[in-house]
């Protein structure tokens, strides 16, 4: 088997039928589709099942509701080919996105990721996008240090294919809200070969009650714990790009003092996340980061009113 499509659903009855139909097009045989019913409430079980029946390349796992990271997990374990994908059960696929990406790994056997584009879909229209169609390889450390700069490869799980061996021991962290964030970095860190296939593939559905558009302020907290592990490991295992390093790092801090503190939604945690962000922030004071950082920075420190006015302005739909 090829490649295995992993597809956890949640309560998606709207737009499940889409997402499946855009992959079992594909009329290859060496594709599995496996479909991990998260305990929905809805009737997208008894649509997987009936995929499932119809169609041999499907699967479906019914499991108890713990997530989309465990979902995943769950996916993961029952994967049997080679290469891996992923996708949101609310998303679907472009007309043939399947066959050239099977068409890829056929041509390019030595890459361990291939990294593809996606276009946003709203209710009354996509945006516009342009592609080449060209392919490009990356060595793993050019590929990170665009990852750092988020350039190229990006921090999302279905906008790519992974050869199934990287993926060892990797899990999603369950129990938070932003996994594709805990968890990319050390895939891509894995990766000797990366190909970036500059092809729209992917359509990433945009609708107001999904989590992301939710803006909830755990998904904040979430945000601000993994990014310190990332941090962390990109010290560990890349300390040539210290600036980098610190300017990635900085910015989140900076952003996520900024939604946390003006999220309508405070509790009991907003005060210690908000004081640990700003301790944070003095260690990094004097730390050397990019010009845009710094000056981002230095409006934190001494011109509050501007900072929280600038990132207003950059993140008008944060909240």
């Amino acid at each position: 088997m090829l490649l295995s499509i992993i597809i956890p659903v949640y309560n998606v009855e709207k737009y499940l039928r889409q997402c499946i139909e855009s992959v079992i097009c594909c009329p290859s045989g060496d594709i599995q589709v496996i479909l991990v019913d998260d305990g929905s409430t809805d009737s997208s079980g008894e649509i997987c099942d009936e995929y499932a029946f119809a169609d041999k390349r499907c699967m479906v796992v019914h499991k108890e509701n713990k997530g989309l990271s465990d979902a995943r997990n769950e996916g993961l374990s029952n994967a049997v080919s080679d290469y891996i994908m992923f996708m949101d059960s609310d998303d679907f696929l472009r007309p043939d996105a399947l066959d050239q990406l099977i068409d890829c790994l056929k041509q390019y056997k030595d890459a361990d990721i291939i990294q593809f584009k996606f276009t946003r879909v709203w209710p009354n229209g996509e945006e516009r996008y342009s592609d080449s169609g060209l392919c490009k390889f990356y060595d793993n450390e050019e590929a990170y240090c665009n990852y750092l700069q988020g350039k190229i490869f990006t921090r999302t799980a279905w906008d790519k294919v992974y050869r199934k061996s990287i993926l060892k021991e990797i899990s999603y962290p369950v129990g938070y809200l932003a996994e594709d964030y805990g968890t990319t970095y050390k895939i891509i860190s894995r990766a000797q070969k990366l190909l970036y296939y500059n092809k729209t593939l992917y359509c990433y559905r945009q609708r107001e009650n999904s989590i992301m558009a939710q803006k909830r302020i755990q998904l904040f907290y979430d945000e601000y714990e993994l990014g310190k592990q990332y941090y962390f490991f990109n010290m560990a295992k890349y300390p040539q790009y210290k600036m980098l390093i610190h300017s990635e790092h900085i910015n989140l801090l900076l952003k996520m003092y900024f939604r946390i503190s003006r999220h309508p939604e405070k509790d009991k945690n907003t005060a210690d996340v908000l004081r640990e962000i700003e301790y944070r922030l003095m260690e990094f004071k004097n730390s050397s980061c990019r010009l845009r950082t710094k000056i981002m920075l230095t409006l934190y420190f001494y011109c509050l009113k501007l900072f929280m006015l600038l990132m207003k302005i950059k993140f008008y739909d944060s909240i």
